[in-house]
């Protein structure tokens, strides 16, 4: 994902930091894409800014001073805020489609080192069991099968340094997402690693830690995405189990899984964890967020078996 600028900006500004805050902002649905370096700061980029700075609670100036600029070093969920269409980022979670079933699998394709395998595991068991509680949907865990456990095995041996490694994930990612078939694949990855261009663009973590993670809506009746589902951390922060940060792994995994369901960002002055910075380390759903999910799945049914992760 393109970094963020670095010093204040106003209309009139020329130069590669403009450059720089036009890419951001296009790359989270706020500037339209443009087919060359956009480097004057006009209306249109301070329209975009204006956007953003809704979105956020800012003052809705169109010009990035401190307080816009500290927002936009913040690190964050790497999805888009706009969905195509929209106009601005809604108080309401938006939702974009469905799974068509409500048994689901899941499985990992690379932990992080940061925790053990088994406080990974946990950490995101409880984040399906939290969408679990309140809709029909059941997740299920299921280990790689024989032809992806060689590849899985790999990606969590390899020195992840340099490009030899970069290579290497993306091909392990892309292998993955064909022979491991669960509906959501779950990775600790770092830079580029093989993410196709639909939806999301080709953004590489980073190794700030300026971006979080990313997931995949379900697929699409017309246009089946083979990474439809897929949620993806980046393994640059330090991950933790310790709630109210934004590093914490079950709280970014509650908020990922959302988008996973099908549900969009929302502005970040609601109690949401699907607002635009990434749900600013909340594990429980707000009322907004059980609202959305069962606009597309519908409530919970009770008495019923397995509720959330195995």
């Amino acid at each position: 994902m393109p970094k963020a600028p670095l010093q204040p900006l106003k209309r009139g500004d020329h130069g590669p930091e403009v450059a720089t805050l036009y890419a951001y902002l296009r790359r989270l649905g706020y500037a339209p894409h443009s087919p060359r370096a956009v480097d004057h700061y006009d209306e249109p980029l301070a329209d975009a800014v204006r956007r953003y700075q809704e979105c956020f609670g800012l003052e809705a100036d169109g010009e990035t001073g401190e307080r816009t600029l500290a927002q936009l070093r913040r690190p964050r969920c790497g999805v888009p805020d706009l969905l195509p269409g929209a106009a601005a980022v809604p108080r309401a979670v938006p939702t974009i489609r469905a799974w068509p079933r409500t048994d689901l699998t899941y499985g990992f394709m690379r932990h992080t080192e940061d925790l053990t395998p088994a406080q990974t595991a946990s950490a995101v068991a409880q984040a399906f069991a939290t969408w679990a509680a309140v809709t029909p949907l059941t997740f299920r865990h299921v280990p790689p099968p024989l032809a992806a456990a060689g590849a899985v095995h790999g990606l969590a041996l390899a020195v992840r340094f340099g490009p030899a490694f970069d290579r290497a994930q993306a091909r392990a990612v892309q292998a993955l997402t064909r022979l491991y078939r669960v509906d959501v694949l779950v990775g600790f990855l770092v830079r580029e690693h093989g993410d196709p261009p639909a939806f999301l663009g080709t953004p590489p973590f980073d190794d700030n830690a300026m971006v979080l993670g990313h997931a995949w809506p379900p697929p699409s009746a017309t246009a089946p995405e083979p990474f439809a589902g897929d949620v993806h951390f980046n393994d640059a922060p330090t991950w933790t189990n310790r709630p109210g940060l934004l590093t914490d792994l079950q709280a970014a995994a509650v908020h990922e899984i959302g988008h996973a369901l099908g549900l969009g960002h929302t502005r970040t002055d609601t109690d949401s964890v699907m607002t635009a910075s990434g749900g600013d380390g909340r594990r429980e759903l707000a009322a907004a967020d059980v609202e959305a999910v069962q606009r597309l799945y519908g409530p919970a049914r009770w008495p019923r078996d397995g509720a959330g992760g195995r």
